[in-house]
């Protein structure tokens, strides 16, 4: 077995893959919440998964996660791809809340900054305990789907 220095170049080439994966690991639970979110098309329906997806983006692998975010410097490229899947993903929302809330794009935008500040606080820096985590997500998907309620369109609360 070799070196890791024989696979990358310098820790900076490591970093870069862990980054790479991790990025790439986001695209894909969002994508997937993304897609579960547009199957039931209502507004409830496209917070639950926003927070399923963010918890599973999340609990993937705290440990790497908390690392990445707070003791690796990250560079250019992967912080536009991170704006990149960020502003995809408030897109993605906004689409789902089209017609049921009065302005989408930035009702999405505070769903998709909420969601995803606090999972990545209860989570990867560990300041749920992991017994009180599925009660945690539950209520903030109480809170954002109130959020979204308190924002519909008067026709839509009516129905």
């Amino acid at each position: 077995m070799g070196s890791l220095y024989e696979y990358f170049a310098d820790k900076q080439a490591i970093v870069d893959a862990l980054l790479d994966r991790h990025l790439d690991d986001a695209e894909q639970a969002l994508a997937a919440a993304a897609a579960e979110a547009m199957e039931h098309a209502g507004p409830q329906d496209t917070v639950r998964a926003l927070v399923a997806g963010y918890a599973a983006l999340h609990t993937g692998d705290p440990g790497l996660h908390r690392a990445l975010s707070s003791q690796v410097p990250i560079g250019k490229r992967h912080l536009e791809r991170l704006k990149a899947i960020q502003t995809r993903t408030v897109e993605l929302v906004a689409s789902a809340l089209q017609g049921h809330v009065a302005d989408a794009a930035t009702t999405a935008r505070v769903l998709v900054d909420t969601a995803d500040t606090l999972t990545h606080r209860w989570i990867a820096e560990e300041t749920a305990e992991p017994d009180r985590l599925a009660a945690l997500l539950d209520s903030l998907a109480v809170m954002l789907a109130a959020f979204v309620q308190a924002r519909s369109q008067p026709e839509a609360r009516a129905a």
